[in-house]
């Protein structure tokens, strides 16, 4: 009499992951399996003992079990089983600010005016950023097949910055453009809010009297400024406070 031990066991088995929101998943991605007599043979069954399929990787939707069990039986009648967990993912949070202050949804600024965007927190794998033309935002609210309503809004922005920076810099803003940034870790995306951008004109004139009433002009717009004479009377975006080299200069016309 010869009797055979089987060797039938799992190399590998891991949870699979999937992201928060996401409704679809396979069960054995990182399941492996080696040993015993093949063909083998697979019956998933879910925690309420439903059988669920007889592939190694099946596909399944939300909502999900609490649990998935898989028996591999070989040529011989030997069998293995393992319990399976999907684990998920939190989306991750990230919100743009400008500053050291939370950006809100609307940013009002001057044509040309330099502006630092900053995805809060830092320290997230990959950073996206998107500018959402409002062209291309008035073809998003035609749709109406997506529900997946941060996949639709990323396809109809246009990518302009992609890496580990948490920051992006633009002058070339437009009025009714909306900026956002996609976060992720862990492979899994969470998006900002939507800054949508109002251009203001600068003003023509200004007040620098000390009355706290219009004392700076052009405050955060990149700006050179000469008199009639041609001589550069201020530069930068900090805002001309009507001084040259520490004097209150004369009323009139500047360029």
């Amino acid at each position: 009499v010869v009797i055979s031990i089987s060797d039938l066991r799992f190399v590998n088995v891991v949870n699979p992951q999937i992201c928060e929101g996401e409704t679809i998943v396979s069960l054995g991605d990182n399941i492996s399996i080696e040993g015993g007599i093949t063909p083998y043979q697979y019956f998933w069954t879910d925690n309420d003992g439903n059988n669920i399929s007889n592939v190694l990787n099946p596909t399944v939707e939300a909502p999900f079990a609490e649990s998935y069990s898989l028996m591999v039986m070989d040529a011989m009648g030997c069998f293995i089983t393992a319990n399976i967990q999907i684990n998920f993912i939190e989306s991750p949070e990230v919100s743009i600010h400008i500053g050291n202050m939370h950006a809100g949804n609307t940013l009002s600024i001057h044509p040309g005016q330099t502006v630092t965007f900053e995805g809060i927190p830092s320290g997230y794998a990959l950073y996206e950023w998107y500018v959402l033309d409002p062209e291309a935002d008035d073809e998003q609210n035609d749709e109406d097949n997506n529900d997946d309503e941060t996949k639709s809004f990323v396809a109809n922005a246009r990518l302009v910055q992609s890496g580990s920076f948490n920051t992006w810099i633009s002058s070339e803003l437009t009025n009714g453009q909306q900026v956002f940034v996609v976060a992720y870790d862990e492979g899994c995306p969470g998006i900002s809010q939507f800054v949508t951008i109002v251009l203001t004109e600068l003003p023509n004139a200004f007040t620098p009297d000390g009355d706290g009433i219009n004392d700076i002009f052009g405050e955060g717009a990149e700006l050179t400024i000469f008199n009639r004479w041609g001589q550069k009377v201020y530069e930068g975006t900090s805002g001309w406070d009507g001084t040259f080299n520490g004097r209150k200069v004369s009323p009139g016309t500047y360029y």
